[in-house]
């Protein structure tokens, strides 16, 4: 009983302890954890010996615990100014055996659906085949970039809307590798997370070329439909990504239908980490750029064009943990309005 109790505690504290380290199997954890308190100096988190300690010592050391935290101010003339939690994930994957894997994850920022990732994987043949909860394989920015290495703190306003769904279905994926070929291809419910409403499912494909490592050309589609009345629900995107030492270039142009509403998007962002330049003062800075043009209603006239400019200041070598700071201008064409504002974020990650 004492030791499930103290084991139960260790890793009630693993989210606050961990902040800015790398993922580490749980049981050098938890020997670490041991080794700072001076009352268990004597105690080793030993699983050898008896055979269900050994298969739950197998078990822990292919258990990787993660941590994501992002907590942002955000000054507005179109909305409160306020403090916000933009992410709080936590996140534990691992290998069920030499070709299975898991992984779980959860934003307990969210009110509701907390539960974001679900994915269970079988490699095969060489390729991967997945099924559970995960994002729809469309954008660059939004299903192939991870949040935390984001140029500027928030995706374009089109990825949102048209690149950035999670849904529950399955995929498979692979390369091709003399063709410098990878693709996904998936089939989802429709209607995002954790419920359907019709008996259709949706597909999706994703498929990248990449002729040199530096560059990498994207197009993506999706076809399906949502609610119990089974309305359209189509989305056409493609990319392109440049990345060559401390440049960072990307841009993609996305379409899709809802319905009867149609929208379209395109954005460019440029950055550039001038820890590269080699000048003291400017070592962890990296500046990003981004413009968009966004009408989420071609028949209502209600266009935006978007500016961001980004300052990061990374606190770790890997660029996992860093100070960010934005500045918006939103252009309104017909019936949207201008408007402008800035925020300020810290995130961590473990």
């Amino acid at each position: 009983m004492k030791k499930t109790t103290f084991l139960f505690t260790i890793l009630m504290l693993v989210p606050f302890s961990a902040i800015g380290q790398k993922s580490v199997p749980l049981k050098d954890f938890l020997n670490q954890r041991i080794e700072k308190n001076d009352h268990l100096s004597n105690t080793s988190f030993d699983l050898s010996g008896d055979p269900q300690n050994v298969q739950l010592g197998a078990l822990l050391e292919q258990l990787k615990l993660g941590g994501f935290f992002q907590a942002w101010y955000i000054a507005s003339d179109e909305q409160i100014d306020q403090f916000k939690i933009r992410r709080a994930e936590l996140s534990l994957n691992g290998d069920l055996t030499d070709e299975a894997s898991f992984k779980i994850m959860f934003d307990l920022a969210k009110d509701t659906q907390q539960l974001q990732d679900l994915i269970l994987t079988l490699k095969l043949l060489g390729h991967k085949f997945s099924m559970g909860q995960f994002k729809r394989p469309l954008s660059l920015e939004g299903s192939q970039t991870s949040a935390s290495k984001l140029e500027v703190m928030e995706r374009a306003d089109s990825v949102r809307a048209y690149g950035n769904q999670r849904d529950r279905g399955a995929k498979v994926e692979g390369k091709f590798d003399p063709a410098k070929l990878s693709y996904i291809v998936a089939i989802f419910n429709g209607e995002g997370k954790n419920k359907d409403t019709n008996d259709q499912q949706d597909l999706a494909g994703m498929l990248i070329f990449q002729p040199i490592d530096q560059l990498g050309f994207y197009a993506a589609t999706y076809d399906g439909s949502k609610g119990v009345d089974a309305d359209a629900q189509r989305r056409n995107i493609v990319g392109i990504k440049f990345e060559q030492g401390p440049l960072h270039i990307r841009g993609e142009y996305l379409e899709g239908k809802d319905a009867n509403i149609e929208g379209q998007g395109w954005y460019v962002l440029g950055a550039y980490d001038l820890s590269d330049l080699d000048i003291e003062m400017l070592e962890n800075l990296s500046l990003a750029a981004r413009y968009e043009e966004w009408n989420k209603d071609l028949e209502d006239n209600s266009e935006i064009e978007v500016y961001t400019i980004g300052v990061q200041y990374f606190l770790d070598p890997k660029e996992y943990n860093k100070l960010s700071i934005d500045y918006i201008l939103i252009d309104g064409k017909g019936t949207e309005k201008d408007s402008h504002g800035m925020t300020f974020g810290f995130q961590g990650k473990f």
